[in-house]
């Protein structure tokens, strides 16, 4: 139950998702987690700046897309627009999608994590279909999402979802940033290398399509471009402007701001990631950081 305060709601993925902890081996329990994420960073400053209180409602899961979070904020809406004052948004990878017959995300560039699930699954039944989905959306990945056709119907999509919802909060007079936190497509080596490593070829596999100027210009001729440009005030770290995301980080950024980067290369290969020996979700500093960018933007552009 929600009291009569007014409302933030944040979206994001593990990013942004305030029950995330760390498997990585070794590391102490304060290390993994528990720490406040970036909402609660803003929140505290909002607070502390207006002298007034908010309720945080924070609706972020680790490995979801843009298409479940859009789900999940419409639920939310109908039943809060006239709370909600702001709405945050990390933005998160193009490439996860949730399948509406199984309510689950799936990563097509963690494809043996995902292939993994089926034998946590509560049925075995279920598990069967879950392993066939995946290997399904494999072909599907090699043949058809990474050529310019796919990329472009995978844009559309995700950009379709933040265009209701900025049409939305400004039908509300609601405040809505967006801060993309994860860059929007991996490179074209790594799909290719991941790709490969799941025993696909990748002659289709469109190297432009890939290209992160294409990627920025397609944005700019899509439908929704007028209208995101228009709101571009709300947007931070957005690669359609020719911004980067909050991952693309040097060396030393990423050892102050991430749980544990680095690890011996031995222990990974291409197409899975060893999250027992690396991870590079924001750590205490990080999420510190990520709410401070958040709350400077939201001052200079929306407050």
């Amino acid at each position: 139950m929600v009291n009569k305060k007014k409302i933030i709601l944040a979206l994001g993925c593990s990013y942004t998702d305030a029950k995330f902890y760390s498997t990585v081996e070794h590391l102490p329990p304060e290390k993994r987690g528990g720490w406040p994420v970036w909402p609660e960073v803003f929140k505290n400053q909002l607070e502390k700046e207006t002298g007034k209180s908010y309720e945080l409602i924070n609706l972020a899961a680790s490995g979801i897309g843009h298409d479940y979070m859009f789900n999940q904020l419409v639920k939310y809406f109908a039943q809060y627009k006239d709370q909600i004052k702001i709405i945050l948004w990390g933005g998160t990878q193009f490439h996860r999608r949730m399948d509406p017959v199984f309510e689950r995300t799936y990563n097509s560039m963690a494809y043996d994590f995902m292939k993994s699930l089926s034998t946590k699954a509560a049925e075995a039944a279920f598990g069967e279909v879950w392993k066939h989905f995946c290997e399904y959306s494999l072909i599907a990945s090699a043949n058809r999402e990474f050529t310019k056709f796919g990329m472009k119907a995978i844009i559309d999509k995700n950009l379709s979802f933040i265009w209701l919802t900025l049409n939305m909060c400004n039908n509300y007079n609601i405040k809505f940033l967006y801060y993309q936190l994860l860059s929007i497509y991996p490179e074209y080596n790594f799909v290719c290398d991941s790709l490969k490593a799941w025993g696909q070829q990748t002659d289709k596999v469109s190297k432009q399509a890939l290209d992160k100027v294409w990627q920025s210009n397609y944005m700019l001729d899509t439908k929704f471009a007028k209208d995101i440009i228009k709101n571009k005030k709300s947007f931070l770290g957005f690669q359609m402007f020719g911004e980067k995301a909050w991952d693309r980080q040097s060396r030393e950024e990423k050892e102050m701001f991430r749980i544990y980067p680095f690890f011996n290369n031995s222990n990974a290969k291409p197409g899975w990631f060893d999250n027992t020996k690396a991870d590079g979700h924001p750590n205490a500093a990080g999420h510190k950081d990520i709410g401070n960018k958040v709350w400077k933007h939201y001052v200079r552009n929306l407050a």
